[in-house]
């Protein structure tokens, strides 16, 4: 028969067992479950579809930026450096201040005898100077000619004496010219024979927004 302590101290310890053991770890906050985090509710530091640094980014994610919300650093059709600019990409450039355009078409000069460009000739050559518009850009431009000609003039100036030089016959018409992607065209005039001698050679288009161009050749 026990006794009536004895039955107490019974219901006691079965009280005890029966409540919830308090301060012990969840088993839903766990450093294991990649479901869970310790550090920050909702987030997860196992997960690829969250991030620890911020919400809603993502540091493994090609498709998500860890720098700037929006900006990708893997993705090509993106660009680290500037919106709407990219690294990666033929199209488009950094370090470019524009599109290739006008501005950047060059001019230069070939001096001709018999259709053969050199830099030395005799004094019976008949000379002729080709004014060429050379276009870098991968699309052609066209340039507009104050006259019906693209070049007008030319003058060979010697290193000592009285320069010598001529202008073409043109007509009064705006006259457009299309220089082909990453290609050039050509304007010749006949200059004729000259005495022997050391010239510079410039030649001068009718499209305002074009150089003169120059070349030294010899004549002997």
């Amino acid at each position: 028969m026990q006794t009536k302590p004895t039955f107490l101290y019974a219901i006691l310890m079965a009280l005890t067992l029966a409540l919830p053991l308090t301060g012990c770890p969840s088993a839903n906050d766990d450093d294991s479950a990649v479901g869970d985090d310790d550090d920050a509710t909702g987030d997860d530091d196992d997960a690829t579809g969250d991030d620890d640094d911020s919400a809603g980014d993502d540091d493994d994610s090609a498709g998500d930026d860890d720098d700037s919300s929006g900006d990708d650093d893997d993705s090509a059709g993106d660009d680290d450096d500037s919106a709407g600019d990219d690294d990666d990409s033929a199209g488009d450039d950094d370090d470019s201040s524009g599109p290739c355009g006008m501005d950047d078409l060059t001019t230069s000069l070939e001096i001709r005898a018999g259709g053969v460009t050199g830099a030395t000739f005799a004094s019976t050559d008949v000379l002729t100077y080709a004014g060429i518009v050379n276009n870098p850009c991968p699309f052609e431009v066209t340039v507009t000619s104050i006259s019906t000609c693209l070049a007008v003039s030319w003058s060979a100036e010697p290193g000592t004496g009285v320069a010598l030089g001529g202008g073409m016959a043109c007509g009064d018409a705006l006259t457009d010219y299309t220089v082909p992607e990453l290609d050039s065209i050509e304007s010749t005039i006949e200059v004729g024979t000259l005495p022997v001698g050391t010239y510079t050679g410039t030649v001068s288009f009718d499209v305002p927004s074009l150089p003169a161009a120059s070349t030294t050749f010899t004549v002997q």
